[in-house]
Order: C-alpha cells, then structure tokens, then sequence
C-alpha cells in the first residue's frame, strides 16, 4: 500500500467506520479479483480529494515591553496561493526605499544615513501595503498579554516556554476562527514559520506542547482534518517574519510609550511615528486581540469590522 500523507491518515481514520461496506460481485470475489485495501484506499482518496482543503503559511514573531508587563506575540497568516504575490508585494517595497537588509523595528532611528533612511523608508511601504495584502487574503493577528493582571497565569512567568506555546495557541485559534471560518473547509493544513535566531523571552516552540493546549485541541475538534508543522528559519531570508517584527514591534512601542496620550508633534522619533502610522492608520486591517480577556488597551477601536 503506498504511503499516505498525514492528512489522509486522519480522513481514513475518521471515515473508515463510517464505511458501508463496498459491493462487489460473486465472480469478483471468488476469483480474488479484488485487492480489498486497494479499493478501500481508493475510494477514501477518493472522498479526499473532494474536501474543500485549506493550507495556510503562520509566520510569528514577538515582542516585549521595556517593563516586561506587555507580551505581544504576532503572527500573519497567509493562504499557501498567495505567499509568492505577498513576497513579491513586500519586496517592492524594499525596491522603493532602496534598502535590502534586514527590517528590524527596534533599529530604525531616523533620516540622517542613507541606511536608516532606507529601513525607514521600507517600514513605511509596508505599512502603507496592509490594504492590499489583506485583499490577497493575508491577514495580521496581535495577541496582547497583559503580565500584569490578576488573572494571569503567575507559573508562566518562571517557564517561558510554556507561556509562548500557550499564548501562541491562543493566537492560532483567534486568527484562525476571527478570518477563516466562513470558508467553511474541511480540513486545514498550518504551516508554522519562525524566527531561529535567539529571542528576547527564550522561547521554544514545542509542537507537542502547542497540541495539547486547549485552544488547539478545540480547533482540531472542528475539521475533518487538522495538521500543524512547525519549522524555525532565519528571518534574514524571509520577509513575512521581518513584517511582523515590524507590526508587533510597532504596536508594542504605541503601547510602551503612550503615544495615545499625547499630541503629534514636530521632531518626534521615527519609531514613535510608524507607531501611530500603524495603528491609528491602518487600525481597521489589524485584528488585536488580549489576554486575559476583556482587558482595556490604550489603543483606538476599529471603525469596522475586518
């Protein structure tokens, strides 16, 4: 029997009791005409192929606040058909601004160098790119974990690994259920991305972790069919994970700083302006949601819903 993607695995296990039984006749099967799991696998393959498959690529990244009491973990999803014309969207971007490293919101500084003019210069395009991006089908996802509240777990505070997989359960699922659950599909196929390089909060992505959660555990529960692989890759060759270093990052200052509190001013500080660019701009594009939940944000309601 030839082998079965994971996918298949868990459609044959869920269909197979519900099978009837399959016909065939008296001649057939006194002459040993019939390879009964090959008509099995058969038709199952068969059912497959007529789900309405989803697959979709995660890229994640975080970020904390200066007093450790915000943990932002972003996260942008993007449907498997369309990450060529967002890569493609992005890398415009750079053309425009003329810079081609490494888009890190915690070292942007201003105008004065060319270097800084263009990673300043390539934040600003992809801010500005959000729109269409999301007509392609992507979409942009900030949890908000608030350390500080009475309701959150204290334990996580000792075992970061923990708290990161948890949190970014909780993230998937919100993304998951907030943009893609009018699409009705059967299965869904997530394709984890994320950063290799050391993190400021020493996280691990577990996969048997991110299973167990709950939040997971429920999304699975919904399809047919639900599979999570995970795999780190170096942000320097991927510019979705830059992008949402840029949006979580953003965000993050907007919150650290209280930029809601004062007024806009001549001279403010290039970071202090994407910030509010992002989320006083493009509120409506992004879907922020907090940890616990019901928790108040300084930051503006959208006008809309996305």
């Amino acid at each position: 029997m030839k082998r079965r993607s994971g996918m298949l695995e868990q459609v044959i296990e869920r269909t197979y009791e519900r099978l009837g039984g399959i016909v065939v006749s008296d001649e057939d099967f006194d002459f040993g005409l019939i390879d009964w799991d090959l008509e099995i696998e058969s038709l199952l393959e068969h059912q497959y192929s007529l789900l309405r498959k989803g697959e979709y690529f995660i890229f994640l990244d975080e970020s904390v606040s200066s007093d450790r009491r915000y943990l932002l973990i972003g996260l942008l999803c993007v449907p498997a058909n369309a990450l060529e014309d967002i890569r493609s969207l992005l890398r415009r971007g750079r053309e425009d601004a003329g810079f081609f490293g490494e888009v890190h919101f915690s070292k942007v500084r201003g105008k004065y160098r060319q270097e800084c003019k263009g990673r300043a210069g390539t934040c600003e395009s992809w801010i500005n790119a959000l729109p269409q991006m999301r007509k392609s089908g992507a979409s942009f996802t900030c949890l908000v974990a608030d350390r500080h509240h009475s309701e959150y777990n204290k334990d996580w505070l000792v075992d970061s690994a923990r708290e990161y997989n948890y949190l970014m359960a909780v993230d998937i699922k919100a993304s998951i259920k907030y943009y893609l659950s009018c699409l009705d599909y059967d299965y869904l196929n997530v394709i984890i991305k994320y950063d290799s390089k050391n993190s400021k909060i020493n996280r691990k992505i577990d996969k048997y972790i991110l299973e167990k959660a709950t939040p997971i555990k429920e999304l699975m529960s919904e399809y047919e069919a639900f599979d999570i692989s995970i795999s780190p890759i170096d942000s320097k060759d991927e510019d979705c994970i830059q992008m949402v270093d840029l949006f979580t990052g953003g965000i993050c200052r907007y919150l650290s700083c209280k930029l809601h509190d004062e007024k806009p001013c001549v001279g403010r500080h290039k970071k202090d302006e994407l910030a509010i660019q992002l989320v006083e701009g493009f509120r409506d594009h992004l879907n922020i949601i907090t940890f616990p939940v019901g928790i108040f944000l300084p930051l503006p309601s959208p006008r809309r819903r996305l």
